[in-house]
């Protein structure tokens, strides 16, 4: 019989494969805006996708416990992925490249840009993935 509590060596794992995931899906996600222009909201989907698989290869016991993660994951990824996508967009106009904007970028900066760039369709979106972390992860 199996255990439902993953071991220490599963949460240490999970807890590093998590970690690059936020920070490699998020700067996907802002290089993939540079290249078709937008916010490409639908890169939430992936996102939780990514969650789910990454759990799933730490070898996390599957339950309630895996589902909250991968939502915590993505709600970790959303912010992340915003301030890289603000960072790239705003670093563009000036003539920056998005590794050159990034130290350059303050919050306040990223979320006015954000909320002048993003609506409802990438609040659909996120939902979605929201939805597709939970159930990808039980």
């Amino acid at each position: 019989m199996t255990s439902r509590t993953p071991s220490a060596a599963t949460l240490w794992i999970a807890l590093c494969a998590c970690t690059i995931a936020i920070v490699g899906v998020a700067a996907l996600w802002a290089a993939i805006s540079l290249v078709l222009g937008g916010s490409c909201g639908w890169m939430a989907i992936l996102a939780a996708l990514d969650a789910v698989l990454l759990l799933r290869l730490a070898n996390w016991p599957p339950g309630r416990a895996r589902a909250l993660v991968a939502l915590g994951v993505l709600a970790l990824t959303l912010p992340v992925a915003g301030y890289f996508l603000a960072t790239a967009q705003v670093g563009r106009g000036m003539g920056l490249r998005p590794f050159e904007a990034l130290p350059r970028m303050s919050l306040e900066l990223a979320s006015l840009y954000l909320r002048a760039n993003l609506g409802w369709i990438e609040a659909l979106w996120a939902a979605f993935a929201g939805l597709v972390a939970w159930r990808g992860a039980r």
